[in-house]
């Protein structure tokens, strides 16, 4: 069975388009009128398969929860151009109002998680409409929005609200200021983003039949003893198996069905739990292989990228050679070891670690421009060894300066960074 979650008046726009049955799979609707009740909706599911999030707010609600499950997932995928034509629309609709008075709830989510797609919204609505500002993702609840639209509303502040949750809309009905907007659901979107769905339990399914090997290396070795304690409750708890100590390193085996492996990122709920218990400094790599003495092998070279990567970081390494890493995390990348050995030639003339490189041409799969600041993110270095990776690459024509950013704000530009290749 795979899950749908999402607002009613989404859900019953996706059911029209998938129905209840597609692809030897049923589907079957959850509905939520605020993100906190995406928790208790996933933990009550049964038999399912893979779930499908009708927006952003679902997908990151279930990727920063304690108890996310380890089975396929996705979103159906934002139909941008059509939510900018709208916005475009909303100017045209309000045009006596000054833009400043205008408050869109969404363009702070755009403005946080969709940077590349909020810097080509017109500078009409991103410089002067409001929106809800918030730091941390549990901020961003239906109540918290509603309590800044009213005072904002109370203070005279702002004559239009549009708001893109029903629940919301209905509230803010006895206050007059309403224009609620649906995003238009495309068909093709919702069909794709199921395609992808059922491709991902297809390759998680053929990952359970693997074998899957962890290896942990300790800074300190004095240390080993501590960490042994903390994994064996999870060998009793049959989440890790044969667990063994030498030295310095702690190697068990890895039940598939823990690790999920999808749209070049990797989650592994023992890992996290690993570092929320633990501070202890090491290193940790997981391989795959089509037997145990593969996994293992993968296993050693994987735990070497993620020693060279940072403190507390894990690396995995597939039997089809492909590193991702680092796992659990935003800034987790993939690239393949074949990639290394044909750019290590050109890093060394660059003065460029090829392991550096490799995942800077990863991150440009992903992202069309890059500032420093992201370049320091997904490679995890300083900031001056950031300036110096993409001021080496722009002299040697592989970059080129795309646009510069930020010029609303105080301060210098942002540079961007492109391709030119």
């Amino acid at each position: 069975m795979i899950a749908v979650i999402g607002t009613q008046s989404t859900n019953e726009l996706i059911k029209t388009v998938l129905g209840d049955y597609r692809k030897d799979y049923n589907i079957s609707y959850y509905h939520y009128t605020d993100r906190t009740q995406i928790e208790n909706i996933v933990q009550e599911l049964i038999d399912v398969e893979g779930i499908l999030f009708s927006g952003f707010v679902g997908l990151k609600t279930y990727e920063t929860q304690k108890n996310r499950s380890n089975i396929p997932y996705g979103m159906i995928t934002m139909d941008k151009l059509n939510l900018a034509l709208g916005m475009l629309e909303l100017v045209l609709e309000y045009k006596d109002i000054d833009v400043s008075r205008v408050y869109i709830d969404y363009l702070g989510m755009i403005k946080k998680y969709e940077k590349e797609f909020y810097d080509i919204i017109p500078e009409t609505l991103t410089k002067r409409a409001q929106t809800f500002e918030f730091d941390d993702f549990s901020e961003l609840t239906r109540e918290n929005i509603f309590k800044d639209i009213q005072k904002k509303y109370n203070n005279g502040e702002i004559d239009v609200a549009i708001v893109s949750a029903a629940k919301i809309s209905k509230e803010l009905e006895e206050l007059g200021i309403l224009h609620k907007i649906d995003t238009t659901v495309i068909d093709e979107y919702v069909i794709s983003s199921f395609n992808q769905l059922v491709n991902d339990i297809k390759l998680h399914n053929l990952n359970k039949q693997k074998k899957y090997f962890g290896i942990i290396q300790i800074k300190e070795k004095e240390q080993v003893n501590s960490l042994d304690t903390l994994l064996n409750k999870y060998k009793d708890n049959n989440e890790v198996l044969n667990l063994k100590t030498a030295h310095d390193k702690i190697y068990f085996e890895i039940i598939s069905e823990d690790i999920y492996i999808s749209h070049e990122k990797v989650y592994y709920k023992v890992l996290e739990d690993i570092l929320n218990e633990s501070t202890l400094e090491f290193s940790m790599g997981i391989g795959i292989g089509r037997s145990l003495v593969e996994s293992e092998h993968n296993a050693t070279k994987a735990i070497k990228y993620a020693s060279s990567f940072g403190k507390r970081k894990c690396f995995l390494l597939t039997d089809e050679k492909d590193i991702l890493g680092p796992i659990n995390s935003e800034y987790c990348l993939l690239v393949n070891e074949y990639q290394l050995e044909s750019y290590y030639e050109q890093s060394r003339h660059l003065g460029v670690k090829v392991f550096n490189l490799c995942r800077l041409f990863a991150l440009y799969d992903i992202k069309k421009l890059l500032t420093t600041e992201d370049v320091m993110s997904y490679l995890n270095i300083a900031h001056r060894s950031s300036n110096r990776i993409m001021a080496i690459l722009e002299e040697q024509g592989i970059l080129e300066e795309g646009f510069e950013q930020n010029a609303n704000k105080v301060g210098r530009p942002s540079k961007k960074y492109r391709l030119n290749i």
